[in-house]
């Protein structure tokens, strides 16, 4: 294991108790890039952390639609919010993005673990508080939202998240579009339009430069978390 120290899940813990807590009660599984992991609807009876790779989540509606919900990179966990919900089915495809490990621990472990180090019980409470926040700013962009403005979202998130106005992202326009659940001709324009705005600048597909705050762009105004 290579990432799993710097999880989430196990923040401030030692890496001498993590590997106490864990010992013997873990898989490694590993995946190539393109490989289905885990199908929209399957019960979600293991929790994976990612310790090496990216992975996506993908949800298809009844007419075929596909659209990316995230993609996750190391030392990320997998959907801890429906780890432990009632009916504990994945909302999504999960996908390798790149050949990926995944520290596999089953729910009875993972309770087991919860219950006897509070600070790994604070992290996963903590985790899923993120990410039922992180899903419900995702709806309301997704529902309400003009691609400009989900656009405008993801990028400041990508600023916040490199540390400068000046980054590149791993994404392609295709993969931006289906991120954002549209068509690649509209998130075309809508970028167009932020450039012409004077907003941002574009060099090449991938690189950005944000040349004035974004966040007047975004429905309700302030920073979102992508």
């Amino acid at each position: 294991m290579i990432n799993i120290y710097a999880s989430p899940i196990f923040k401030d813990v030692p890496e001498h108790v993590v590997d106490k807590i864990l010992e013997r009660k873990y898989k490694l599984l590993q995946f190539r890039a393109g490989a289905l992991i885990a199908m929209q609807g399957q019960t979600y009876r293991t929790l994976y952390i990612i310790d090496e790779g990216k992975v996506r989540g993908e949800m298809t509606n009844e007419e075929g639609v596909n659209v990316i919900i995230e993609e996750i990179e190391a030392p990320r966990v997998i959907a801890p919010a429906f780890f432990f919900s009632t009916e504990n089915r994945l909302p999504v495809d999960i996908y390798a993005v790149t050949d990926v490990t995944l520290v596999a621990i089953s729910k009875d472990h993972f309770l087991d673990l919860l219950h006897n180090n509070r600070q790994v019980l604070i992290n996963t409470i903590r985790s899923i508080s993120d990410r039922n926040q992180f899903l419900s700013e995702r709806i309301r962009l997704l529902r309400f939202g003009t691609i400009k403005s989900k656009l405008s979202a993801f990028l400041i998130e990508q600023m916040h998240l490199h540390g400068v106005t000046d980054f590149t992202i791993a994404q392609t326009q295709q993969e931006l579009a289906d991120l954002f659940g549209v068509t690649r001709p509209s998130l075309a324009r809508a970028l167009r339009q932020l450039e012409e705005s004077g907003a941002i600048e574009r060099h090449g597909t991938r690189r950005y430069i944000i040349k004035s705050p974004l966040s007047g762009i975004i429905p309700g105004g302030g920073k979102s978390k992508y």
